[in-house]
């Protein structure tokens, strides 16, 4: 092959147009990466919030007005399987703890500030046991 062939308006145009492909491939892969990190992103919030829901709904009142956390057994071995993956904790809006997953996390949550935003939940009446 000659120098002189790769003047040809064949291989010059074939180049170009293998650039354009290289390019437009590339832009297609990084729209598809972004669109997959951004899906999974919706999903982590949306599991994020199904987490809190579960929570928030385990809150009941005790005898004294005082809120504390009433797990479902099936839920409290789950957060009690993998302690290390599942943390939670919540707080009044004082900024005591009223429950964490695991008791060591709790114990470094109640170190922090009382949050500026936080998602209040009200309980107005301890819920009913079914016997």
């Amino acid at each position: 092959m000659s120098f002189g062939q790769f003047r040809s308006l064949q291989v010059r145009l074939a180049v170009r147009l293998a650039v354009l492909y290289v390019a437009a491939a590339a832009i297609a892969v990084g729209v598809l990466v972004y669109q997959v990190y951004d899906t999974a992103g919706s999903l982590n919030d949306r599991e994020l919030g199904l987490r809190a829901e579960d929570l928030a709904r385990a809150l009941v009142a005790d005898g004294t007005g005082q809120p504390r956390l009433d797990l479902p057994a099936k839920l409290a071995a789950a957060y009690a399987a993998a302690p290390e993956d599942d943390l939670f904790a919540i707080r009044d809006t004082n900024g005591r703890v009223i429950a964490a997953s695991p008791d060591e996390f709790g114990e470094r949550v109640s170190k922090w500030p009382p949050a500026s935003v936080a998602l209040v939940l009200k309980i107005l009446a301890p819920r009913p046991t079914t016997a």
